[in-house]
């Protein structure tokens, strides 16, 4: 594979991680909108109902908050699986880049690289953070030189960052979750559905959390080892070199 073919695959592969991630990012937002109205203190207008955004009307506290635990719970189920893509989409991808870091040393920007470069990123993505406090270390073609000193500081770096944004990504989300059930809730059976659609929701949020946390460990491990160095694979166009035998000492 030339390097021209290298670099339209990393393209296309970095255009499919982005339609994923912006998807994923737009569902976040909308849950993160409707978790706002639907656990935030309101003051009931007269009546005691509550406004609807918008001034579109008023409704009574219990169908208002029945309606947003609903809406939330689906939010959440799509922003789950729409991350779940985003990270299917990432991990084959860098399955594919891992495989092109070694076909050729000549290339002008390494594979991984241009990836990053032409990504979308998530909104949960904070690597580039820990990569920039390297400095001049913080690409392939040095990184291999960067000081283990420096090295132990980025992996920290970027194990706080990614604390904050899991906290925020992933915890935010349950929280608000468990918070609209406990506001909207009935008594008897008229607790069925809620009682499964919480279900459904926290499930599916935290079997994304678990997984990302794995992707994680994976960055954690790029981060803090060396490049290996790049082999140069052998064509007919260029032979093997000639090696010596060796000189009998005697």
């Amino acid at each position: 594979m030339t390097e021209s073919e290298r670099r339209a695959l990393t393209t296309d592969l970095a255009e499919a991680v982005s339609t994923q991630a912006k998807v994923a990012n737009r569902a976040w937002l909308s849950l993160v909108t409707v978790a706002l109205f639907a656990v935030l203190p309101r003051v009931p207008a007269n009546g005691g109902n509550i406004s609807l955004p918008w001034n579109i009307g008023e409704v009574s506290p219990a169908w208002f908050h029945t309606i947003a635990f609903f809406i939330l719970a689906v939010l959440a189920i799509f922003f789950v699986a729409a991350h779940a893509q985003q990270i299917r989409a990432q991990m084959l991808a860098q399955e594919v880049i891992e495989s092109l870091i070694n076909q050729d040393p000549s290339d002008a920007v390494h594979p991984r690289e241009l990836f990053d470069m032409l990504r979308t990123p998530s909104l949960s993505r904070v690597a580039p953070l820990a990569q920039l406090l390297r400095g001049k270390y913080q690409f392939y073609s040095s990184s291999g030189d960067c000081p283990t000193w420096l090295r132990l500081l980025s992996v920290g770096y970027y194990a706080s960052l990614k604390l904050v944004s899991y906290i925020l990504f992933f915890l935010l989300p349950v929280w608000a979750l468990w918070r609209a059930y406990i506001i909207a809730v009935f008594p008897g059976w008229w607790r069925a559905p809620f009682i499964a659609s919480l279900l459904v929701a926290e499930t599916s949020l935290l079997q994304v959390f678990f997984i990302d946390g794995r992707e994680m460990i994976k960055v954690f491990r790029r981060l803090w080892a060396r490049p290996r160095a790049r082999t140069v694979l052998l064509t007919p166009s260029a032979p093997a070199p000639d090696i010596p035998p060796p000189q009998n000492p005697l």
